[in-house]
């Protein structure tokens, strides 16, 4: 057999492993997803709450290509559901950078602004992405909440 063939069937295993297993806890996590690329990695260990090793993943998806729009925008949830509120918002600001267009990522930045206690960026990042996408239906609860914050605490203005 040639290598070519052998890394196939392997991936087809992986598949068919992956897809008869009833829940993820089921899944033989560490033997299936080590061998898929490190993206794919970041996002099992992401979904199965290991954060760290998750953001360890994204970092080697990151320095195997900088402009991976996916692996920061991972990275910096990941950040944020670890409280790392600074890294999370450098990623966040990374993938507007590459892709100014994308209003989810002025969302997700905006709700990172939000949980760091800067409530102005916030609603100036979910208003961003309401210019972009007005049927964002989260983005547009989030902005009354945040206006109505805001109104309660004139002093964060």
């Amino acid at each position: 057999m040639t290598i070519p063939l052998i890394i196939a069937l392997l991936v087809v295993l992986v598949v068919i492993i992956v897809r008869l297993a009833k829940s993820p806890a089921q899944r033989p996590a560490r033997a299936v997803y080590a061998i898929l690329d490190p993206l794919a990695r970041g996002k099992a260990l992401y979904e199965e709450g290991h954060r760290e090793e998750a953001v360890r993943a994204f970092t080697e998806a990151i320095e195997e290509d900088p402009n991976n729009l996916a692996a920061y925008t991972l990275r910096g949830a990941a950040y944020n559901k670890m409280g790392k509120y600074p890294e999370a918002l450098a990623d966040q600001t990374r993938v507007i950078e590459l892709d100014p267009m994308v209003a989810l990522s002025y969302y997700y930045r905006g709700n990172t602004y939000h949980m760091a206690g800067e409530p102005r960026k916030a609603l100036n990042d979910i208003d961003r992405s309401l210019q972009l996408d007005p049927s964002n239906v989260r983005a547009q609860e989030n902005k009354r909440f945040l206006m109505l914050y805001l109104e309660q605490h004139p002093e964060l203005q």
